[in-house]
């Protein structure tokens, strides 16, 4: 299972449209706990040397063996805390291939006007689901779609199933799909025939 879970220092900047989160469910997961722990350690890094520190961090794992992070995104108000941290990470992580997914960006303060359609298309996604399976296979229960994107591009994509109509198979494709679509970034979530995309997946 692929999970996503943002940690914000200042809450005033939420509403920044450099991270995006929709449809997310709160619960205790391995990526969660992850996290909590790097802000912990990073935490106590960056009050060695600064005063007063602004911070985002956001992490995609997938969980399904284990934990493996797709991708780890540090944001910082100065590129001198960021090259602190980077010469620091060491202390954070020892483990390379957590090192290797982490990118480091500089918060950015202003309220961003511009309007996204992430959160249209996640509906769109969620009801073109909803739609083909009812056709398809008589569902008549609910799809659940979480997505998370970084500067408006897509960083992870979950679809389950509960209710009337659940099958293994349903349950199998999903998650397929779900993998396929975070992998691709935006290639796959943008795609304007979703019909053909889901019909692709099911009649494999």
């Amino acid at each position: 299972m692929i999970k996503n879970y943002i940690i914000y220092k200042n809450k005033k900047i939420i509403k920044s449209k450099q991270l995006e989160q929709y449809e997310v469910v709160s619960e205790n997961s391995s990526t969660k706990e992850f996290l909590l722990s790097f802000e912990k350690s990073m935490i106590k890094i960056l009050s060695e040397k600064f005063k007063d520190f602004d911070y985002q961090l956001f992490g995609v794992f997938d969980e399904n063996i284990g934990i493996k992070p797709l991708n780890i995104v540090v944001m910082l108000d100065s590129e001198e805390k960021i090259e602190y941290i980077k010469q620091q990470i060491g202390r954070i992580t020892d483990v390379d291939m957590i090192k290797s997914k982490i990118v480091f960006d500089i918060i950015k303060k202003e309220s961003f006007e511009k309007t996204t359609n992430n959160k249209i298309l996640t509906e769109e996604w969620a009801n073109s689901v909803r739609k083909y399976l009812a056709n398809e296979f008589d569902f008549r229960g609910k799809i659940r779609l979480e997505t998370s994107f970084y500067d408006s591009e897509l960083q992870s994509f979950w679809l389950s199933a509960s209710g009337k109509g659940v099958n293994d198979d349903i349950v199998w494709v999903l998650k397929e799909m779900s993998k396929a679509i975070t992998l691709s970034k935006n290639f796959g979530f943008y795609t304007k025939d979703k019909y053909s995309f889901i019909n692709g997946y099911f009649q494999r």
